[in-house]
């Protein structure tokens, strides 16, 4: 199976949908005529030849012979089309996760007042769907950037995507607000691709994370916390000299390690 080549240009808006139409036509493909005829409302004839020699040097399609003589078929590669069958199957995923974000939401409706039982009921619900649904997903991008290469994830896959993506993030924003109490973040203490609950002595190995995370952004930590209250900069001071204190806050993160109005140290 030839493999989609990723050293030359990219893709942009227009050929992805020269190729939706394509993939549309399946293993049969489609002749030159007839393919201008479908794109021209955004592709000129001219250019239609051009973006087509393209697509075919980076193996996402290739030209057969026609039905008559002299001419020729276009087709998607097996591997486009294998990937594009996957994107369909991604955003049928992607609109199933929103439509269980909706339903939950009416279930929430119905009950009117929200009891604690019913924020910790949904917040097991979420992350359940983040860890066993909305990351495969994300796992499926991932997986092409490897198999097939970064670039056929960036130019094909994520651009695909992404509209599916802001439907999911969109959706639980929208139950958040309306139901604040939901949006409330479980306390927890992030160090890299870890997480902690508060109040417990953090292993060695993540105290020693923190010390080369401060070690390296601190002090451009401290200036970036300029605008903040003398107090929460002198905790965070705090904090750079004793990292293992990080452990009695009720929220941090490394990925996100400002503003710092979290902060709880006594």
């Amino acid at each position: 199976m030839s493999q989609l080549r990723t050293w030359e240009e990219g893709l942009d808006e227009r050929d992805r949908r020269i190729l939706e139409v394509l993939y549309k036509h399946g293993r049969r493909g489609q002749s030159f005529n007839k393919l201008a005829e479908e794109v021209k409302s955004y592709v000129s004839r001219s250019t239609l030849a051009l973006r087509l020699e393209k697509l075919r040097r980076l193996n996402y399609i290739e030209k057969l012979p026609g039905e008559k003589r002299g001419m020729v078929r276009i087709r998607a590669t097996f591997q486009t089309r294998l990937l594009m069958w996957l994107i369909e199957r991604a955003k049928e995923e992607a609109d199933d996760i929103v439509s269980l974000i909706l339903k939950k939401e009416e279930e929430l409706s119905a009950k009117g007042e929200l009891k604690e039982e019913d924020i910790k009921e949904f917040k097991k619900f979420l992350n359940k769907l983040i860890h066993e649904r909305i990351n495969n997903l994300f796992a499926f991008i991932v997986y092409t950037a490897i198999h097939d290469g970064v670039e056929v994830a960036r130019d094909l896959c994520l651009p695909s995507l992404v509209e599916s993506f802001k439907k999911i993030v969109f959706t639980i924003n929208s139950v958040s607000k309306k139901f604040p109490e939901l949006a409330k973040p479980t306390p927890s203490i992030n160090i890299g691709f870890k997480t902690y609950p508060p109040g417990v002595k953090l292993p060695e190995e993540a105290i020693q994370v923190l010390r080369s995370f401060f070690e390296e952004f601190g002090e451009e930590l401290l200036e970036m916390s300029s605008e903040y209250e003398e107090r929460e900069r002198s905790i965070l001071k705090r904090l750079i000299e004793h990292p293992e204190e990080v452990s009695k806050l009720k929220f941090f993160s490394i990925w996100r390690p400002l503003p710092i109005d979290t902060f709880d140290v006594k």
